[in-house]
């Protein structure tokens, strides 16, 4: 009778594993975007902040080494003549060369008005034109910039150039803001060390990051499984109390069908043949010979179908408490006789049973619930007037006995009482069949159909 109970424990506990299944995977997933998403957030940051600071720290550095030099460099600018190719001074040579010695400076430039190169510490560049270079066309409209030229190597489309991670800044030329420009300081800076540092930072914050969330992960992981294991265990006292419930139920169940039949058979043994061993006694009395009652006897002979109508309602009520046939010939000649007296009684509600199943294929714990279910569902029918076609399929389907009970009636027939009746009939038959081991569908009623109740247990 439950044998339903420790599938349906097993199905709970696998569709628990697959939640926390579920939840590793997603927490997993969520943890690894969120360390990408943090690690490409800090990159942009730090991108952006070394881009900031390093274009505006390289034009201070760029001023200072033309502070240092300006003197010289306006001496040397304001003489025509290197128009016409004279060097730039020895001397100033070697005030560049020391002031960038140790330093991130990798290359330094002077053009003059014209856009000529007149010094590059690279001298391949030397006398080169760059007029057309933007920096050196803001440079001599009075405005000092800077530009870092950064190769992020994480972009594939990003390609290698000879400026990749420097930072070129441009100084106006002149001895104040009131003179004229005679030319133009470029100073290009190496940030190599700063992106390999930014680099190593990326991947110090990647691994902390992924150490934080993988502890935090395997923290929520253990609070998990300790709820899991919490909820399991108050679902097992759960489970254990409902299934002593359901055990006291069935054997108050059984209990009551013990009495039942015990009642029936007093009634049909006891009380009726009694009645019936008094009718005979007063027939006999008054008619010894067969003839007719004689006058005197008559009040007796008038007694007579008044006990033989007592011994017929006390053998309907024993077959309603419990019919015999049941346990002498079968559930499927039972039901075919009650619903043979079913049609006599109610003659305008048309009753059809379809019994597809073998009286071997049935339980023996399962007959006398299916024909209680049977005789509930067809008396509250009866009682409430409002079906008039009764289709009752009992069959094997593979491993299973199944009862499906069908009726005409709809919402529109029905009061609500009538409803409400209906209702807590079909709560009763549901408590029957979960605590038989089965399961229960209804197909609440309409405006267009009526109920259908399947009912079905394991054979």
């Amino acid at each position: 009778m439950y044998r339903q109970w420790r599938p349906a424990a097993a199905a709970h506990n696998h569709r628990i594993f697959r939640m926390l299944r579920f939840f590793s995977l997603t927490s997993l997933v969520g943890i690894l975007v969120a360390v990408a998403l943090l690690t490409l957030l800090y990159r942009q940051v730090a991108i952006r902040d070394l881009i900031h600071f390093g274009e505006r720290g390289n034009q201070q550095l760029a001023q200072s080494l033309l502070n240092a030099v300006r003197a010289p460099l306006l001496i040397y600018l304001g003489n025509e003549d290197h128009h016409e190719g004279r060097p730039v001074p020895p001397e100033l040579v070697q005030g560049i060369a020391g002031l960038v010695e140790h330093t991130g400076v990798t290359r330094v430039k002077v053009y003059d008005d014209e856009g000529i190169v007149l010094f590059d510490t690279r001298h391949d560049q030397t006398g080169a034109k760059g007029g057309d270079n933007a920096g050196f066309q803001s440079g001599m409209k009075g405005r000092v910039v800077s530009e870092l030229v950064y190769r992020d190597r994480l972009n594939p489309f990003d390609r290698e150039t000879e400026s990749d991670n420097l930072i070129q800044s441009y100084i106006p030329i002149r001895k104040s803001s009131a003179e004229p420009i005679l030319g133009v300081f470029e100073v290009y800076s190496d940030v190599n060390p700063l992106v390999a540092e930014i680099e190593r930072a990326e991947i110090l914050i990647l691994g902390g990051s992924t150490a934080i969330l993988v502890l935090l992960y395997l923290a929520l992981l253990a609070i998990v499984r300790y709820a899991e294991r919490i909820i399991t265990a108050q679902e097992n006292t759960i489970r254990d109390h409902n299934h002593a419930l359901e055990l006291l139920s069935a054997q108050l169940l059984t209990a009551q069908e013990d009495e039942k039949k015990r009642l029936a058979f007093e009634l049909h043994e006891g009380i009726a043949q009694t009645l019936s061993s008094i009718k005979y006694q007063m027939e006999h009395a008054c008619r010894p010979d067969g003839r007719p009652c004689a006058a005197d006897h008559r009040p007796l002979d008038a007694l007579v179908p008044a006990i033989q109508s007592a011994i017929q309602e006390i053998r309907s009520m024993a077959m309603d408490l419990r019919p015999a046939s049941l346990d002498d010939l079968g559930l499927l000649p039972t039901l075919d006789w009650y619903c043979r007296e079913f049609r006599t009684i109610y003659p305008d509600i048309d009753l059809r049973l379809d019994m597809q199943a073998e009286e071997g294929d049935i339980p023996k714990t399962l007959k006398v619930v299916l024909f209680r279910l049977i005789q509930q569902m067809l008396q509250n029918i009866a009682r409430q007037a409002c079906a008039s076609r009764v289709r009752i399929l009992l069959r094997k389907a593979g491993d299973s006995i199944r009862l499906e009970l069908s009726d005409n009636c709809t919402t529109t027939t029905m009061s609500s009482e009538q409803a409400a009746e209906r209702n807590q009939c079909l709560l009763t038959l549901r408590e029957r069949v979960t605590l038989a081991g089965g399961d229960m569908e209804v197909v609440a009623p309409d405006d267009t159909g009526g109920t259908v109740v399947s009912a079905s247990w394991l054979a």
